[in-house]
Parts: structure tokens; sequence; C-alpha cells
């Protein structure tokens, strides 16, 4: 089946239901096609020696893994680098489709290894940087899911690795448990939490006691 056909039938699906709610963005196990999709069948027809990486996400899994996907339009050869605090997943010979993929997927507060992650241009390749929390070595598989396109799955085994409640005063500011190396991975351009607010101190200084006669 052409690419464009691919990609343009379920434009024309969504344009048949217009009031329709859910979830509409790139899944796998759908249909969606991915945003400004017909950039992508102009991008086909003018040939290239890159496949074209459309849209990158998560999803928690059933039984307590995580999974980062990122959907292609065609099988692509990939690469897994493993060091102390981050995973690089290499895609050889990859471009970009939009800007908002470089974006940062935020995932602190989800109970995977993983702080967070974006995908990176490096020459002629594309890289998937995950930052972690704690140690784990991912298993990449590529599937034809979603419409005909591939995706390629980063997939995290089940642990836990949400940090415990915070007690006492303070309570409230969620730690993530963040490496300090990991403060600002990407560089940097690269997009950083808000600051949390500054914490006021109660004057602890306390006026003399008045004596009788003074």
């Amino acid at each position: 089946m052409a690419l464009s056909s691919l990609l343009l039938s379920p434009s024309v699906r969504a344009q048949e239901e217009p009031h329709r709610t859910s979830y509409e963005g790139v899944s796998p196990g759908t249909s969606h096609a991915p945003p400004a999709a017909g950039r992508i069948v102009r991008r086909g027809r003018r040939g290239g020696r890159s496949e074209i990486l459309t849209w990158p996400g998560f999803q928690p899994l059933a039984g307590g893994g995580s999974r980062f996907f990122v959907q292609t339009t065609a099988a692509v050869s990939t690469d897994v680098r493993v060091a102390p605090e981050r995973v690089e997943v290499l895609f050889r010979h990859t471009t970009l489709h939009l800007a908002n993929s470089r974006l940062w997927l935020e995932t602190a507060f989800f109970n995977t290894p993983v702080l967070r992650a974006r995908l990176e241009r490096r020459g002629r390749d594309t890289v998937l940087v995950l930052w972690m929390r704690a140690a784990s070595t991912p298993q990449v598989s590529q599937s034809g899911e979603g419409g005909g396109l591939p995706f390629v799955f980063v997939d995290f085994p089940a642990g836990e690795f949400l940090p415990p409640p915070a007690s006492g005063p303070g309570a409230g500011a969620a730690d993530s448990g963040a490496p300090a190396s990991a403060a600002r991975p990407g560089g940097a351009d690269a997009a950083q939490p808000a600051s949390p607010a500054p914490v006021s101190h109660s004057d602890d200084e306390r006026p003399p006691t008045l004596r009788r006669g003074d």
C-alpha cells in the first residue's frame, strides 16, 4: 500500500467524525495519522535516503512496565547505548518530521526509570535520549501497527521507581529523584521545568522578656 494511502485515509475519517472527543493523537494500535501528514507524503514523493521519524510518545504498560515509542515511515536500523545516567537509542539515517518532535517527554511522575526523554539530531542520524533516575536496560523492538506505519518500541521492565511520598514540613513538593548531572540534559537549549517557588521561613527571633520594675 502506498505511503500516501496510509497517511491520508485517517484524515478523511476524521473529517467524517467532527464531533469525536476522544484522543486523536498518534499511538500504537490506532490508525491515527501524524500531524501534517500531507507534508510527509510530499517529502516521500521527492525521494531521499533518510526515513522520517513522524512522532514520539510514552505509554505506561499493563503489569507495571513503561514504553517509549517512535512512529516511522519505514523500518529503521537502531543501536542502543547504555550509560550510567542515560540511555540512547540511535536511529540511523533518519530525519524528524516536525520541530515539536524535539520537545521533552516529561515522565518523572510516572512509575518508570526514565525522568524525561526527547529526540535529538546528530549529523545524519537521530537519537532518542532518555535520562534515567534508576539503572535499567530497555528492550527495543519494531512493529507494523498504526495504520501500516511502523513503530519502534523502547520498553522498560516494571519496578518501583517513584520516590516515597514526602512527609513533615514542606511536604507536597515532589522529589523526582533526578541525578545532579541530569539537571540540564541536552545542553543549554533544553527545555527546563519551572523553578520551584521560593520557600518563606518564619522569623525565629523573640522580643526580650519584660521584668517587673524595668
